[in-house]
Parts: structure tokens; sequence; C-alpha cells
């Protein structure tokens, strides 16, 4: 039976461990040193603070100070548009900057320790045991390589979302009484507004949800098909209508729909694969997840994406609990909608580009279907949901087929060995985390040449827009001086035909030195001369031109 509880042990637990990884400086709102070290953090935090200083416009998203001239929204800057605009409303604009990542990342562990522990509770009668499953999870490599620290993705730490969906459709298998309407649509309304991957991870639950209500219905067929079908049009139109507010379709849907699904896939072989070509596993002092195994090279570079090592305690776990039944059968039917959604939801993560190994099958899907499938080019990810249900698949049968003395043996066992297979990668993850001496985005605060430039800018116009490697220092000096910049790095970027609008007559324009007044421009990977002119100020900084023209 689940208790409150149960669930707030879960969070707290949840709560421990991101105070394990991450401290308390991070939940400081007045702390962005750790962000400007760089990174996606960086992406997240910027877009935010430029949309925080702007005017209200609509869709309420929109943001279009950070990339003046692409016209982009905090979606495309994975900024969390459910804190951002309710922070927004709360914030006085021109503040000093503040961030909210640090606490949504704390916010994030605390729900998943809670949802997991009402999963397992509903499932198994110790709460001790369901403890100590839920710290193995939570400390996991698919939680704490997507944070920060790691791939720097706060919003997508946000793990509890799908397991909230993978809980209802548990609970409505094992009660078959009413259906949640409400719940369901509260959660699909909350992933969208947080990240659009969680809402693809959760759509397919809220499908079978429906599809089991439908099959355990004790009303007329075709009247209660009528009132689920109803029920998914009303819902999809609600999170429609959302996803316009906050600045899903403010960019061209092609920029979405991309060629490049299957290029950051997950492999056959990667829960037992601690290595990949993550940045944070080709550092000296980092090369695996795994302190045992070195793990191999990923067939394709961008199979980072889809890493979920379990770690050699979680394999242990697993192995003992299904070899345990060739002893003792346990019956399982009430995992299948879950299983089935789970298998649906990793064929994706595969891909069509078929990894074992160092070697990989491609196989060919319609043109169209490779373009929509594209919206998850990061199709990787789609394996969490299969990760988590082994392990609770481990913990179920672990509590059938043994006692609970036995149980807590064997979880101690898994802890420990699981503690050490992961304790280097965790190591590394605190001493980033902990780490403030590489903030290098604020370096041009010293720059004196730059300092004079920029007090008489009105904007920041970096070309060619498309060339972003050297934007986080630009776009940081934009946001303290409180004045737009052009271009920025987005999650979807617009195609190359788009920038070529931008760049190219900016740049025609500067060879014949029309230059707009109160303009700076940023001239990188182009031969441009300075403009001659008493008011046109300018400076040869590395590899890059900085030039205004002061007068009107």
């Amino acid at each position: 039976m689940v208790k409150k509880t149960d669930f707030i042990l879960g969070c707290l637990l949840g709560l421990l461990i991101a105070l394990y990884f991450y401290g308390l400086k991070i939940i400081d709102p007045h702390n962005v040193q750790w962000i400007l070290k760089g990174g996606d953090s960086y992406q997240h935090f910027i877009g935010w603070a430029f949309f925080k200083n702007d005017i209200w416009r609509w869709p309420l998203g929109l943001n279009p100070h950070f990339g003046s001239e692409i016209g982009g929204s905090i979606v495309f800057t994975d900024s969390i548009p459910l804190l951002s605009i309710v922070l927004k409303f709360l914030l006085p604009p021109l503040s000093a900057p503040v961030q909210f990542l640090g606490l949504a990342v704390m916010i994030n562990y605390m729900l998943t320790g809670g949802v997991l522990v009402l999963i397992l509770k509903k499932l198994m009668s110790s709460t001790f045991v369901s403890l100590i499953i839920a710290l193995l999870l939570v400390s996991s490599t698919v939680m704490t390589i997507r944070g920060i620290g790691g791939h720097g993705h706060e919003s997508l730490t946000a793990h509890w979302t799908f397991l909230y969906a993978m809980y209802l459709l548990l609970d409505g298998g094992l009660k078959g009484s009413h259906f949640p309407y409400f719940k369901w649509a509260a959660l699909l309304v909350l992933t969208v507004l947080i990240h659009f991957y969680l809402f693809v991870l959760c759509a397919p639950f809220f499908v079978a949800a429906h599809i089991q209500y439908f099959i355990h219905s004790k009303q007329l067929k075709w009247q209660q098909l009528l009132k689920q079908l109803l029920s998914i049009i009303l819902t999809m139109s609600v999170v429609l209508g959302l996803m316009y507010a906050v600045g899903y379709f403010v960019l061209p849907i092609k920029s979405s729909l991309t060629s490049e699904y299957g290029s950051y896939p997950a492999s056959l072989l990667t829960f037992i694969n601690p290595a990949s070509s993550a940045w944070f596993l080709n550092m000296e002092s980092s090369k695996s997840l795994s302190g045992f195994f070195s793990g191999f090279s990923s067939a394709i570079a961008g199979q980072y994406e889809g890493q979920a090592y379990l770690g050699l305690g979680l394999i242990v776990l697993l192995n003992i609990t299904f070899f345990s039944l060739l002893i003792r059968r346990v019956s399982l039917l009430w995992a299948l909608p879950m299983a089935g959604v789970c298998f649906l939801l990793s064929l994706i993560a595969l891909s069509n580009h078929v990894s074992l190994y160092d070697q990989f099958l491609i196989y060919d899907i319609p043109p169209q279907m490779a373009a929509w499938l594209g919206m998850v080019r990061a199709s990787g990810r789609l394996i969490w949901p299969m990760f988590y249900l082994l392990v609770i698949l481990a913990g179920f049968i672990l509590s059938k087929n043994f006692s609970t003395r036995s149980q807590v043996g064997i979880l101690l066992l898994v802890a420990i060995l699981q503690i050490g297979d992961l304790s280097a990668w965790h190591r590394s993850l605190r001493a980033r985390n902990h780490d403030y001496s590489n903030v290098h985005i604020d370096h041009l605060k010293s720059n004196q040449a730059f300092k004079t430039m920029i007090s008489h800018a009105k904007s920041i116009v970096l070309l060619p827009a498309d060339y972003v490697d050297d934007y986080q220092a630009y776009s940081w000096e934009a946001l303290r001086a409180g004045i737009p910049i052009n271009t920025g790095y987005y999650a979807r970027n617009p195609s190359p035909e788009f920038f070529a609008k931008i760049n190219v007559p900016q740049l025609e324009k500067i060879k014949r030195c029309d230059l707009n007044p109160s303009v700076l421009y940023i001239l990188r990977r182009f031969e441009a001369k300075a403009c001659p002119g008493q008011d046109v100020l300018h400076t040869q900084y590395k590899d890059t031109l900085w030039m205004i023209k002061t007068g009107s």
C-alpha cells in the first residue's frame, strides 16, 4: 500500500543525492559563476536572461533580443518555459542576472525519487527495499550524465514526468476503475512546458492508458471509444495551444524536420557499455563511467545521447532476479502495457542505424517518416523508460522470490558493487560541480577596447551569423549592456539557406563600408578590412575584427 510518507521519503532521498552531487551553491539564484564555464547550461541561462529583460510579447515565449535576426523563443534555448514565464511575471526586468537551473535540478531529483518510490511501493511491501532501489536509480548514469557537470541538460533530469506516466498506466491496470483524465492532461501540459522530449516520452503511455481502459471498460464499446477519442483530441488540442503560446512554432517547421534521425541513437549494448564519445568521458581524468570496465568505442559518435550504462550492481541484480524465474515463476502480466510502450520507444531510440559493438547496420525508411522522426533526432534518449522498467521488474521479482532478509542482503551487495563501479564517475562529477576556476565567458569585461566600443552600441551583430563557436562571450556582454544580439545557439537552428539570407547582404554592406550606426560588428572567419573614418572605431582581436560606427 502506498502512503504519502513513502512519496515524501523518496523526495528526501532524491534531494540528498542532488546535494551530494551538486552542493547548495547552485540553488543560489545570483550564483551564475558555474554557468559562465560554458556548455549547454549557458545556452539555457542566456535565453532566459534575455527573455526576462524583454517586454511581454506574443507568443509569450518569443525572445527576439537573443537572435534578433532569427526570431527564436525560450523553447529553442531549452530555457524551461514553465519556470521562465512564471518567474518573468515575478521578477523586475533589467535586474541583476538570476538563474533557476540549479533549483530545477534539485526539484527534478526530488520528484524522481518520490515517484520511483510510488511505483515500487505499488509492487512491493517493504519501504526500505523500495528506498534502496530508488537510491540506485536516482544516482544511476541516466540521471547523472544528463544534468549539471554532464551534458548540462537540466530540464532533461525531469525523469519524474515519464515515470509518473508509467505509474498512471500501472495504477490504471491494477485498479481499472476510472480514468484519470485530469492527471494525464496536467502531466502532458507540464512536459511541453519543460522539454519537448519529455512529452515524446509520456505521450505513448497516455495512448496506452486509453487503450487499456477501453479494453477493461464495461460500458458499450462504441460509447467508450468515442469518449476516449474525445479525451485524446481535447487533451492534444490544449497541448498544441500551449505549444503555440510558449513559442514552439516561431521557427519554420522544417527546422525541426531534420535528416538527422539516426545520428544520436542508442546502441543494442547501451546497458552494458560505460564508454561513449561524450565530452566528459574524453578527459584525462575520466574515460569511462565504470571503475571496473573501460568499455568500447561506439559505432556512431552521437550514441552518447543514448548512453544508459546500468552499472555493475544493477547488472548483477538483473541477473539474480531473472535467473530466479527459472526456479520460481512470477506473473508479469501487469507489466505488459508498460513493456509494450517501452519496447516501442526503444525501437525508435535504436533508430534505423542499428549498432552492435563497433558495427552498425543502416536500413532504409521512407523519407517522410525519416523527416518526422528527425523531430527526435536525439532518439537515444527514448531508451530511458526501458532502463527504469528493467530495474523495476527486477525489484518486483526480488520481492516475490526472496524473503525480506534475503532481499536486503542482495540489495546491500548490489549497492556495494554499484557504488564501487560508479564511484570514479561520481567523484569526477562532484569535482566539476564544485570547481569555479574555469570561468571564461566573461573575459571581455577586462578588455578596454571592447568596453569602449560596446558603450556606443545599441546592438551586436555577429557575422557570419551561423558561426556560433564564440557566441557565449558576446551574448554575455550584450546582456550586461542591455542590448540585443543578432544570433545565438539553439536546440534547432534554421537552415543554411536561412542564414545565407542574413549573412550575404550584411557582409556585402560591410565590404562597401555601409555600416549601420551604433551597431557593434563582430566579424569572424571573414576577411574584412577596417572601414576608414573618424567616427569608426575598430580593433583586431585574435582572428576577429570588431568595428562600430559611432556617428549617426
